[in-house]
């Protein structure tokens, strides 16, 4: 009986230390999402006219044989500006049908590496807790891969290539810039610059005591480390950035907010008014996108 609580007390201890450990000493962030990137190897595109002129889907293939899947609006005509855009996980590749047509860019939306439920309670969130991590890092490598296809589409002006993050779609998108040279510009619209405070403010909305949900935040961020916007600023160095934020974002404290400006002093920073954006405001996205592009527009060639 007490040899038993012994080894009980003993296989404890180890567990905490090893969690201790885990928490304490993090791997490298970098050499993590490195490693579930890899070189494209081919795109398979097929039309998809009943979205649009020139609409293709994208599957895309890279040496390690995963696919990476996108939504390609090409833009009529030559030296236009292509974005490559990860939005909210609600949106999709369908992102790319939400810029409007009539501004002459090119988008190539990818698609979330998630396969598994948009919606999911709190119970949901704890069994599929690894595969969601899984999914998120490898969100970097994913929009990589596009930006390598997008940088081979016929047409293209490789100087003009431009990295959009919206949403959930901004810590992907900085941390995309460890992986990939295409970029030519960054635009980051609804981000903010850490992990916990966002998550902790979800928590609340959910209905997670103040408590728990800083504690939950935390968590969820330390899983996700190697996405800390803040931590991959370094990678947009040289790169010309764009931080659109609303001054009354809900979803976003604006502590966090004011964290992603610090750590990316030389980007140029816009303000709009209104809560954090939802991709049923289709007016308000034409807005954001003519903003954006005309920011792009502006940069010296």
């Amino acid at each position: 009986m007490i040899a038993g609580l012994v080894r009980l007390a003993g296989a404890i201890a180890l567990i905490a230390l090893a969690l201790a450990a885990w928490w304490l000493w993090p791997s490298d962030g970098v050499a993590e999402l490195r490693a579930r990137h890899a070189p494209l190897v081919r795109v398979l595109r097929a039309p998809r006219p009943d979205l649009g002129p020139g609409v293709e889907r994208w599957v895309m293939v890279t040496a390690r044989g995963d696919t990476v899947r996108g939504l390609w609006r090409p833009a009529p005509g030559a030296g236009r500006w292509t974005a490559v855009l990860l939005g909210g996980i609600g949106t999709g590749d369908r992102a790319a049908l939400l810029v409007p047509p009539g501004l002459g860019v090119s988008v190539l939306a990818i698609e979330w590496t998630w396969d598994g439920p948009r919606r999911l309670g709190a119970l949901g969130l704890l069994a599929n807790a690894g595969a969601i991590r899984d999914a998120a890092l490898a969100s970097p490598a994913a929009l990589a891969t596009g930006l390598e296809a997008a940088a081979r589409a016929p047409g293209v002006d490789t100087a003009r290539v431009a990295l959009l993050g919206v949403s959930l779609g901004v810590p992907p998108a900085l941390a995309a810039l460890w992986l990939s040279s295409v970029p030519d510009a960054v635009a980051l619209v609804h981000g903010a610059g850490d992990l916990a405070m966002p998550f902790a403010r979800g928590l609340e909305r959910a209905g997670v005591r103040p408590g728990l949900a800083r504690a939950g935040g935390a968590l969820a961020a330390r899983l996700l480390r190697p996405l800390e916007p803040w931590r991959n600023a370094r990678a947009a160095r040289g790169v010309p950035v764009l931080l659109v934020n609303s001054d009354a974002d809900e979803l976003l404290p604006r502590p966090s907010i004011a964290r992603l400006h610090a750590a990316l002093p030389h980007a140029t920073v816009r303000w709009e008014d209104g809560a954090h954006i939802r991709p049923q405001q289709r007016d308000r996205i034409a807005r954001l996108s003519a903003r954006v592009l005309d920011w792009l527009e502006r940069l010296p060639r």
